[in-house]
């Protein structure tokens, strides 16, 4: 298509939103600029729970309200069972879990190719993270866990080719993590037990033997790492 702008005045000013096509367009035909805040448009919205709803505003952030829980999904993209924002998925970024919500659902927020950051509204009542909620992401690095947390459930963060780190707030009483939570996260180097952990499900030595960090965990959940099968040179190291 030709240029919209072909032959107009080489020296006229561009004034757009900040971070949006137009910019991009701006800067690569050689305009000089005059940025504006960005004022982030909902594309689509609706409800994810009996009194949870979900939005997806146009600079990639999906941002889940309301209280309760949000209904499990399957992983799948089309079909029936499929999260509402499924079809999406490319375009999210971010993601924000409003205070409310206490259980994130089965397979949730799987196969997030350009996810890069979690956030939990402070004061979090969030208790559980389901099968599948964040497995196969590939750009997320780290995640930070509501202390409220008790149960992160099978394959949780599974395949999840980028995580690095998982950091559970000051004061968890995270009490389980489940089979194969964090199966082939390849690249996964901290990840903080809290001291109230009680199982850690067969299996486990996939989610942690990559761990290099696991400080200040007591010597019943230590017990319990090395009786799973994960005692190895990385297992822990004593503060």
């Amino acid at each position: 298509n030709t240029d919209a702008f072909w032959n107009a005045n080489a020296n006229a000013i561009m004034q757009v939103a900040e971070g949006t096509y137009a910019h991009q367009y701006a800067i690569s035909k050689g305009y000089a600029v005059e940025l504006r805040p960005h004022v982030p448009v909902v594309l689509y919205s609706g409800t994810c729970g009996a009194n949870a709803t979900w939005e997806l505003y146009d600079d990639g952030r999906l941002v889940i309200s309301g209280y309760g829980a949000i209904d499990d999904y399957s992983y799948q993209i089309y079909g029936e069972g499929v999260a509402p924002w499924a079809i999406y998925r490319s375009l999210i970024t971010s993601i924000e879990i409003g205070k409310g919500i206490t259980a994130i659902g089965e397979y949730n927020f799987f196969s997030m190719t350009s996810l890069a950051c979690v956030t939990f509204e402070e004061g979090s009542a969030l208790e559980s993270i389901g099968n599948g909620a964040f497995g196969y992401t590939q750009v997320l690095e780290s995640i930070t866990i509501p202390a409220s947390v008790k149960t992160i459930a099978d394959r949780a963060f599974y395949f999840s080719s980028g995580l690095k780190t998982v950091t559970f707030e000051e004061g968890s009483v995270l009490e389980s993590i489940g089979s194969y939570a964090f199966r082939d996260c390849s690249v996964l180097e901290t990840v903080y037990i809290p001291d109230f952990v009680k199982f850690l499900f067969e299996n486990m030595e996939d989610a942690v033997d990559r761990i290099l960090d696991a400080k200040d965990a007591d010597e019943n959940t230590l017990g319990f790492m090395m009786a799973g099968g994960v005692e190895n040179e990385h297992s822990y190291k004593e503060s």
